[in-house]
């Protein structure tokens, strides 16, 4: 994903952040921008874990769901796995004690210093029969 210039996202109303991209508007009000996920991918995959990375273009604190059915949602029947407690740009995790030979799905959700909220498409991979 692009961003706009910032003449375009002021004329929009969308104006967030400042030419040098901070996470506060000029009047020192906190940004109403969400922050971009993107690279969401399985690096590595092996019969019983899996390593998940993305990047996000401004620092977050990022959760990882993930569930044997499509349905990933944030809720009790996916599980909740926390890639980072410390706000980052760059985010890693390993998936352990999954089941071989399963397909799972999963999605991350990460929130910027100013309580702003961005959530990614569902993706999938396969765990090795061995």
């Amino acid at each position: 994903c692009r961003r706009l210039p910032p003449g375009i996202e002021r004329k929009l109303g969308n104006a967030t952040t400042t030419p040098d991209d901070d996470d506060d508007n000029d009047d020192g009000t906190a940004s109403t921008s969400l922050p971009i996920i993107s690279d969401l991918r399985v690096r590595e995959v092996e019969s019983e874990s899996a390593k998940i990375s993305f990047v996000t273009n401004e620092l977050t604190t990022s959760v990882l769901w993930y569930a044997t059915e499509e349905a990933v949602v944030t809720a009790s029947s996916s599980i909740m796995v926390s890639v980072s407690a410390s706000s980052t740009k760059n985010h890693s995790i390993t998936l352990e004690d999954l089941t071989k030979d399963t397909k799972y799905y999963y999605r991350a959700v990460v929130t910027d210093v100013d309580g702003n909220n961005a959530t990614s498409s569902t993706k999938s991979f396969t765990t090795d029969e061995e």
